[in-house]
């Protein structure tokens, strides 16, 4: 094991709050932190024995309430800090080797599973984010809007005023749709929903490899791969076509993502094509263009694991050195970060975090370069 690595090795103690009351028997703890637009999760594995108070028949008997989860981490010198808290969605029973694994979300999931009630055409997208946090309980933080949602799609064709709008989706899908609209990031963490525009700069964190004089390969990650999509590294175009109910029009947007790394070749774009309703031509146009940034995001991936360190989140951007190959100067932007502690096992973090290679986004029907 390298210094960095044996400096950085954590072997925690975890404290699991169900309901307020501490769970024993903890054979293992393993969440993920919420990345944009997603929920976080849980699994947590514990044992159990007929003296236990929340044996299986404690469990088997849950079914019509709810259970909030807190999870908690004292590192070194210090008391448990709040790490994690969600709700139990399902568990698992092993009645054989006496295990009991629980399953869950962050708090997210209140909202994932509260359909939509009312209309909002008369609110800010701001406003909307805190009566629907303040309605569940909830903290929220909040980067503020100030255009009506009813004006953000026109008024005459407002997209939550449809009934079909309303029955169909639950209050995440609107607090996205309106995050995507408003260039805004929702998420929750602990018991406050952040509904704000991404920090700039964003934390970052570097990953390295090296190799010492004996070469010996070194490393702040305990294990690491690179991985590439090749269809993505191909010039990308995108289509959006929409219907416009309010001029009774077809709209079209368009637009192309070439890599400046690849040199040419006769292998064809790979082509992709969306359909969105009511936008106007600026709007797909723009909408191409940010399915185009984001469907290249996956051309390279990267996964590591790393000794536990609990401040890394999917709001960290990781950068590469070292490999020799060009994966290296790139940030890489999380898609995942898990941390798993084990009573005997210790304290690891793993991330899966990709980009693409440098590229240029062109407008599809002028061919012009955008930005």
């Amino acid at each position: 094991m390298s210094q960095s690595i044996a400096s950085m090795a954590r072997a925690p103690r975890v404290q699991v709050l169900a309901n307020g009351q501490a769970l024993t028997g903890l054979l293992s703890v393993r969440w993920s932190d919420p990345r944009a637009y997603h929920a976080g999760s849980f699994v947590i594995a514990k044992s159990f024995t007929p003296a236990d108070p929340n044996e299986a028949a404690w469990w088997s008997d849950s079914a019509n309430q709810q259970i909030s989860i807190q999870i908690s981490l004292a590192l070194a010198g210090t008391g448990y800090v709040p790490m994690f808290v969600g709700q139990v969605d399902r568990h698992v029973l092993d009645p054989l080797r006496r295990i009991i694994t629980l399953h869950g979300r962050d708090m997210a999931a209140i909202f994932l599973d509260t359909r939509i009630t009312r209309t909002y055409q008369n609110l800010t997208s701001s406003e909307i984010a805190r009566t629907l946090a303040q309605a569940h309980g909830m903290t929220a933080q909040v980067s503020e809007t100030s255009a009506l949602v009813g004006r953000c799609y026109n008024a005459d064709y407002d997209t939550t005023a449809a009934g079909g709008f309303s029955c169909a989706v639950n209050e995440w899908d609107l607090l996205c749709l309106l995050g995507q609209r408003e260039g805004i990031v929702p998420y929750v963490q602990g018991s406050t929903l952040y509904f704000q525009s991404p920090s700039t700069p964003p934390p970052s964190y570097a990953l390295w490899v090296g190799q010492n004089a004996d070469g010996v390969m070194m490393s702040n990650c305990k294990t690491l791969t690179c991985e590439r999509a090749m269809t993505m590294a191909r010039d990308v175009n995108v289509t959006v076509n929409s219907w416009h109910s309010a001029k009774k029009t077809v709209v079209t947007g368009s637009a192309v993502a070439k890599s400046l790394t690849q040199s040419a070749t006769n292998v064809p774009p790979t082509n992709y094509l969306f359909e969105i309703p009511n936008l106007t031509s600026a709007q797909a146009d723009a909408a191409a263009q940010r399915l185009a940034l984001d469907i290249v995001q996956h051309e390279r991936v990267i996964t590591a694991s790393l000794p536990g360190i609990a401040t890394l989140t999917p709001q960290t951007v990781f950068t590469l050195n070292g490999t020799g190959t060009d994966y290296d100067g790139i940030a890489y932007s999380p898609a995942s970060v898990t941390h798993s502690v084990t009573p005997r096992g210790g304290f690891e973090t793993f991330i899966l975090a990709q980009n693409s290679s440098p590229l240029s986004l062109y407008d599809g029907a002028s061919g012009a370069p955008i930005g």
